[in-house]
This record gives C-alpha cells, sequence and structure tokens, in this order.
C-alpha cells in the first residue's frame, strides 16, 4: 500500500500537490470555523503544542504541495 502511494507521488507530481494543497486548505479551514474559540491565556502546555503542531502540519502540506507542482512543471 505504501509503495503504491509513494509511486502515485512520484508518477503525478501535479495531482499529488494539488491533493496535498487541497488537504491543507480543508484542515486550515475546519480550524478556522471551530465553534468554541481557544482563549489562549487559560491554556496549558499541552494545548499550545497541540496548536503549533497543526499549524505546522498545514504549512508542510502547503509547501510539500508546492514543492510537488513545480517538479511536475
Amino acid at each position: 500500500m505504501e509503495k503504491r502511494i509513494i509511486d502515485f507521488i512520484d508518477t503525478n507530481p501535479l495531482i499529488s500537490g494539488l491533493i496535498f494543497i487541497i488537504i491543507g486548505a480543508l484542515i486550515l479551514v475546519y480550524k478556522l470555523n471551530k465553534k468554541d474559540s481557544v482563549k489562549f491565556g487559560d491554556s496549558n502546555i499541552l494545548a499550545w503544542r497541540a496548536h503549533v503542531f497543526t499549524l505546522a502540519i498545514i504549512i508542510m502540506l502547503f509547501i510539500f504541495g508546492l514543492i510537488s507542482i513545480f517538479r511536475g512543471l
């Protein structure tokens, strides 16, 4: 299964880049549209780590998507 995913990413960089950007955008929209807003003053260190980790994942998805698209051009 992993080999097929890696082969798909290698053979179709434009499509895989768009998929990664769409996944990053969906996660960002979900994070921004949450009903319960986060009060950073009341958060502990684990909540801060979760926020930073989620934002880092979103940024990495966008960057990897852009790199894949430029590789395919």
